[in-house]
C-alpha cells in the first residue's frame, strides 16, 4: 500500500507479544533496529506498528504476584538457569542487561493501558510505553502489574530512572517516533492513572484481541504480521528485518506476493530465511548467532535453538501445521508439572529428596536406636544393672545439645557465604563423629568414663545432624516450585519416620544375629552388636556425601544476594541522612560554624575540628551513626554490615520478630513434649508389655526393638504422609493448631488414665498421638521457618527456630526421669499438655505460608523503603 502524501510504501506490522516473556521484548529491539536500517538506507517505506496483546499463562493472576525465579522453575524445570543465562547473553548483544529479579503477575492491566495509549497518541504514545513497561520489568525488576508502578511510568512525562532514550538505544533514529519517551505520559497525575487502572476500560478489548491472537493460531510470542497474511515467528536479526522490509519495497515482489499469498514461507531446515520472489530465486538470509524460537504459552513450551524460527502463511491451517516442529519435550513436562499433584515427584526433585532427606534419615535412626543401644551397654558395662540417671540423660541429650550448636552455626554460615560453600560438611561431620562414637573404649575406661566419652562425641555428631535442619530446609526450598514447596518439604522431612523404623529393624537384625550368644549367657559380646547398629548409618551417609558437596548453588540465592545488595545500599542511604542529620545537630550546637561557599554547600571552618568538636558535644557525629545503625567504628570503616547485623534489622522490625518469635517457641514446646516421650519410650513400652522387664537378656532387648517398631509403624509413618497428602490443600497452619490441640487431647487422656487404662486403649492412645503430632505441629515447624522467611535470612532463620526446639528436647531428656520419680509419669503428661495448649495459641502469631513466596514480600518492602526514601 502506498502512502499518496508521501509516496512511500506503507507497511503494517501487526506485533503479539507479552511482557513476562523476555524474548519480547529482544524481539521489539530488533524489529526497532530493522526498521531503523530501513530508514537510514533510505528505503522508500514507511511503517504502521502496533502491538497487540497475548497472555502467555493464563495460570497468572493480577493480584498474587509470584518471584520471576519461581515462575522460570516452573516453567523450565531444571533447565531453567541455562535458557536464562542464554537469553541474558542474547539481550547483552542488543545492548541491554536482563534481570530476573522480582515478581511476575497477570499482564492484563499493562495491555489495558498499551491500548489506551494506542487510542490516545497512535504508535508513538503506544511505542515509547511499551519500552517503559519493558525496561522496567527486564531491566530493573519493577512490578508492572502493581497499580502504583504502572501509574508513575504512564504519569511521568520523562522517566528519570531510565537513560534518555535516544543515546541509550541506537535503534532509535534522531527524530524517529520512538525518540519522545515523554509521548509514555498518557496521563497527566498518578492519580488520575491509578483511577483508570483501578476501572475495567479496555479489559473487553484486551481479553478478545488475545483470544482472536490465540483462535488464528498463535500459540507462542514474539509474532509479528506483516500486512496481515504473513508471520515472522520468534526473533530475527536487524538485517534479516531489513532484508524483509527491502523485497517488499521492489515492485517485483509486491506484484508477486499480490498474486501469491504463500509468498513467505519456510524454505528446508537449514539456518535460514527466504523471502521468495515470483521465480523462486532470491538470495537466502543466513543467520550468524543465535535465535529463539517464540516463547509458548504455559501449556506449550520450545526453547531458544539455533534455528531460525518459520516465516509462514498467517492462517490458521498452516499456523497449525507449523506448531508440530516447535514443540519439545519440555512441554510435556509443563503439562504434567501444572496437572500433576503436589507430592507426585518429578525425576529432578526425586534426586533432590535423596540428597536432602538422608541427614533427617540419620538423625531419627539416631535418636531411636539410643534406647537400645544404652540398654544394651547396662549388659556391657554394668552386668544389667540400670545406667546412672544422670550419664544416662547427659548421653541422651548429647546429640540434642549439639544439635543446638550446628543450627546456629550451619544456619548463619548457609546465609552469609552461601549453600554451596557450606553443603556437605555437616554430613561429614556426622561420618566422622559416627566413627568416633565406634571407637568408645569399653574395656580400657570405666563405665561411667564410656558412658561420658560416647557422649561427647554424640555431641560432636548432634552438631552435624542439627547443621543439617537449616541446610536441607533451605537447600530444598530454594528449589521448590511455591505450589510443591510444602509437599517436598514434608517429604524432606518424613525420613525422619523411615530413619526410625530403620533404626528398629536394624535393632532387630542384629539382635537375631547375636540371639545364641546372648542365650549361651555371654552377654558382654553385646558390645560388637551396639557398634554394628550404630556403624550402619555411615553407608547411607557415605552414599549421599559426593552429591552434597557438588550441588550447584541455586538461582533463588543467588538473587537473594542481590537483593542483600539493595538493601546495602537502602542502609548506605540511611547512614548517610543520619551523618547529615548529626552534623546538622553540631551546628545548631555551635560546634561548627558553616560558610555559604558558591555552589552552596555547607562546609565546617577549619579553626575547628573533629576533636574539638567531640569535646564539646561529649559525641560525634560517627557515634551518632553507630547508635542509630548499629555498626560499630572499626566494622563501619573497614567494610559493609556483617550478614548478622543485617539479620538483626530485619528482624528488629516486629512485623518480622513476631513470626521468627511464633516459629521458634512452637518448636520449643513442641520438643518438650515429643521428645520428653521419644526419648524415654521405655516407660511406654512397659505400659503395653514391651518394656523388656521379663526373660533372658536378649529376649528383653528384642521385645524393646519389637516395641519400638511397633510405636513407629502406627503413628510416625502414617503421620508424616498425612501431611504429605493434605499440606497443598489444608495449609500449614491449620495442620499444625490441629495437630497441637488432638495431640493436648491424647495427651490428656493418657495423663488421666496413665495407670489404670488396659493396654489396648493404651497402645491406641499413643499411636493416635504420635499420628497427630506427625499430622501436625512435629513436620509443619520445620516447614515453616523454610516457607516463611525470605531467601536471605532463610537459613539462619531456621536454625534459630530448630535450636528453639532443641533446647525443649535437651529440658525434656535432663528432666524427664527426675521430674517423673518425683511427681509421677503422669503429672509430667500434663506439662506436656499444656505445651501442646500453648503451641497451638502461639500458633495464631504465624501467617499461612501455602502459596506466600516471602522473596516476594521482601523485594515489596525494600521497594516501598526506596520509594519511601525517594519522595522524602
Amino acid at each position: 500500500m502506498a502512502d499518496s502524501d508521501s509516496g512511500k510504501i506503507v507497511v503494517k506490522l501487526d506485533c503479539v507479544s507479552d511482557f513476562v516473556c523476555s524474548w519480547c521484548y529482544i524481539g521489539h529491539l530488533e524489529l526497532e533496529r530493522g526498521m531503523a536500517l530501513a530508514k537510514e538506507r533510505g528505503l522508500p517505506i514507511t511503517f504502521q506498528v502496533k502491538y497487540h496483546p497475548f497472555m502467555l499463562n493464563t495460570s497468572l493472576t493480577e493480584d498474587t504476584p509470584i518471584s520471576k525465579i519461581d515462575y522460570f522453575t516452573r516453567k523450565f524445570g531444571g533447565e531453567s538457569d541455562s535458557k536464562l543465562r542464554m537469553c541474558q547473553a542474547r539481550a547483552k548483544e542488543e545492548g541491554i542487561e536482563l534481570t530476573f529479579e522480582g515478581v511476575v503477575r497477570q499482564t492484563t492491566r499493562a495491555h489495558r493501558l498499551l491500548q489506551k495509549a494506542y487510542a490516545l497518541g497512535g504508535q508513538v504514545a503506544q511505542r515509547a510505553l511499551l519500552r517503559r513497561f519493558f525496561r522496567a520489568f527486564f531491566e530493573r525488576g519493577q512490578d508492572i502489574g502493581d497499580a502504583g508502578t504502572l501509574a508513575y511510568l504512564t504519569s511521568t512525562p520523562r522517566d528519570p530512572t531510565f537513560t534518555d532514550l535516544s543515546e541509550s538505544s541506537p535503534i532509535l533514529a534522531p527524530g524517529g517516533p520512538d525518540a519522545d519517551d515523554g509521548a509514555a505520559a498518557i496521563f497527566s497525575s498518578e492519580e488520575e492513572a491509578i483511577e483508570w487502572i483501578q476501572g475495567d476500560e479496555m479489559e473487553k478489548e484486551v481479553k478478545v484481541m488475545s483470544a482472536e491472537a490465540a483462535r488464528k493460531g498463535v500459540k507462542g510470542v514474539p509474532f509479528t504480521v506483516i500486512d496481515g497474511r504473513w508471520a515472522v515467528s520468534g526473533c530475527q536479526e536487524p538485517e534479516c528485518y531489513y532484508k524483509i522490509f527491502e523485497k517488499l519495497a521492489s515492485a517485483e515482489v509486491l506484484s508477486c506476493l499480490a498474486s501469491k499469498p504463500d509468498g513467505l514461507h519456510k524454505i528446508g531446515n537449514n539456518e535460514s530465511v527466504a523471502l521468495l520472489s515470483s521465480n523462486n530465486a532470491i538470495n537466502t538470509l543466513e543467520r550468524k548467532g543465535k535465535i529463539a524460537r517464540p516463547e509458548t504459552t504455559d501449556t506449550m513450551s520450545t526453547t531458544p535453538t539455533h534455528s531460525y524460527p518459520p516465516i509462514n502463511e498467517f492462517n490458521e491451517r498452516k499456523q497449525e501445521k507449523e506448531n508440530v516442529h516447535v514443540r519439545s519435550g519440555l512441554e510435556e513436562y509443563e503439562r504434567s508439572a501444572e496437572g500433576r499433584p503436589p507430592w507426585m515427584l518429578t525425576t529432578t526433585e526425586a534426586k533432590l529428596l535423596g540428597i536432602a532427606g538422608i541427614g533427617f534419615f540419620l538423625d531419627a535412626y539416631d535418636l531411636f536406636i539410643i534406647n537400645p543401644v544404652a540398654t544394651m551397654l547396662q549388659y556391657r558395662l554394668y552386668g544389667g544393672e540400670s545406667l546412672p540417671a544422670n550419664l544416662e540423660g547427659f548421653m541422651k541429650a548429647g546429640a540434642n545439645i549439639g544439635s543446638v550448636i550446628g543450627q546456629f552455626l550451619f544456619g548463619y554460615l548457609a546465609d552469609s557465604l552461601g549453600r554451596k560453600k557450606i553443603y556437605g560438611k555437616e554430613l561429614m561431620l556426622i561420618i566422622l563423629a559416627t566413627i568416633l562414637c565406634l571407637t568408645t573404649p569399653t574395656g580400657s575406661l570405666s563405665p561411667n568414663g564410656s558412658l561420658i566419652y560416647l557422649a561427647i562425641f554424640r555431641i560432636v555428631l548432634g552438631v552435624g545432624v542439627g547443621g543439617d535442619y537449616p541446610m536441607s530446609a533451605s537447600v530444598t526450598s530454594d528449589r521448590a516450585v511455591v505450589r510443591r514447596r510444602g509437599a517436598m518439604l514434608t517429604y524432606i522431612f518424613s525420613n525422619q519416620g523411615w530413619g526410625s523404623f530403620a533404626g528398629s529393624l536394624a535393632t532387630m537384625a542384629v539382635l537375631g544375629c547375636y540371639k545364641t550368644i546372648m542365650q549361651e549367657g555371654k552377654t558382654s559380646r553385646v558390645d560388637g552388636a551396639w557398634r554394628i547398629i550404630v556403624g550402619i548409618s555411615l553407608v547411607p551417609a557415605f552414599g549421599t556425601l559426593y552429591q552434597r558437596l557438588t550441588l550447584p548453588e541455586s538461582r533463588r540465592f543467588e538473587a537473594a544476594r542481590k537483593l542483600d545488595e539493595e538493601d546495602d545500599e537502602l542502609q548506605k542511604e540511611k547512614k548517610a541522612q543520619l551523618r547529615e542529620d548529626a552534623r546538622r545537630a553540631e551546628i545548631e550546637k555551635g560546634n561548627i560554624t558553616v560558610e555559604d561557599s558558591g555552589n552552596g554547600a555547607e562546609t565546617p571552618t577549619s579553626s575547628i575540628d573533629k576533636k574539638s568538636a567531640k569535646e564539646k558535644s561529649g559525641i560525634s557525629a560517627e557515634q551518632v551513626i553507630e547508635d542509630e545503625m548499629g555498626i560499630g567504628s572499626k566494622e563501619a570503616a573497614r567494610r559493609k554490615k556483617s550478614h548478622l547485623k543485617e539479620f538483626l534489622a530485619y528482624f528488629s522490625e516486629w512485623r518480622h520478630a513476631k513470626i521468627l518469635l511464633g516459629t521458634s517457641l512452637c518448636w520449643f514446646f513442641l520438643d518438650i513434649a515429643f521428645y520428653g516421650i521419644n526419648l524415654n519410650q521405655n516407660v511406654v513400652l512397659q505400659q503395653i508389655g514391651f518394656d523388656g522387664a521379663e526373660g533372658t537378656p536378649w529376649e528383653k532387648l528384642f521385645k524393646i526393638a519389637t516395641g519400638n517398631l511397633i510405636i513407629t509403624a502406627l503413628g510416625f509413618v502414617p503421620g508424616y504422609y498425612a501431611t504429605l497428602f493434605t499440606i497443598e490443600w489444608l495449609g500449614r497452619k491449620w495442620i499444625q493448631i490441629q495437630g497441637f490441640l488432638f495431640c493436648a487431647l491424647f495427651l490428656a487422656i493418657l495423663a488421666a488414665k496413665f495407670d489404670t487404662l488396659a493396654t489396648a486403649p493404651f497402645i491406641v492412645c499413643f499411636a493416635l498421638l504420635q499420628f497427630f503430632f506427625n499430622f501436625g505441629p512435629n513436620t509443619t515447624t520445620y516447614c515453616y521457618p523454610a516457607e516463611v522467611f525470605p531467601t536471605r535470612f532463610k537459613a539462619f532463620a531456621h536454625g534459630l527456630s530448630a535450636a528453639a526446639g532443641k533446647a525443649g528436647a535437651i529440658i525434656s531428656a535432663l528432666a524427664f526421669n527426675t521430674l517423673s520419680k518425683k511427681v509421677g509419669t503422669s503429672k509430667v503428661l500434663w506439662i506436656f499438655f499444656a505445651c501442646c495448649i500453648v503451641g497451638a495459641m502461639l500458633t495464631l502469631l504465624l501467617p499461612e505460608v501455602k502459596g506466600r513466596d516471602a522473596d516476594v514480600i521482601d523485594a515489596e518492602e525494600i521497594r516501598a523503603a526506596k520509594e519511601s526514601r525517594r519522595v522524602a
